[in-house]
């Protein structure tokens, strides 16, 4: 199957200020031609390790301007977390800790938005 190959994509970059606020952007990006024994596979969508996390954030201040933080070692972690997720529409998540049972909690609290709305 052979499809167009478009001129432009956008690539994830990030920049963390002097005031430590972080900033991520899509950028386009040109599109290489590729060689007679290369190819171009298009990514749809990909995770990021945890290890990957720190090269992407750097120093900064993650909860410097955020508006919802949950610690997951509280007690009230999943009520508010699922405030969080009512307030942000987020059906999205990164598991920084990378195990336990954060993503389980994640995507229960997740359902658990979309079931109420339904």
């Amino acid at each position: 199957m052979s499809a167009e190959i478009p001129a432009e994509a956008l690539a994830l970059r990030s920049l963390v200020r002097a005031d430590q606020t972080l900033e991520l952007t899509l950028d386009t990006v040109p599109v290489p031609q590729p060689g007679p024994d290369e190819v171009i596979i298009r990514v749809e969508a990909t995770p990021l390790n945890p290890s990957d996390m720190g090269l992407l954030f750097g120093g900064a201040d993650m909860a410097a301007g955020a508006v919802h933080v949950c610690n997951s070692t509280s007690a009230d972690f999943m009520p508010a977390l699922i405030d969080a997720l009512r307030a942000t529409g987020a059906t999205l998540a990164f598991d920084a800790i990378g195990g336990g049972r954060l993503a389980s909690q994640v995507l229960t609290g997740m359902e658990t938005v979309a079931s109420a709305a339904a």
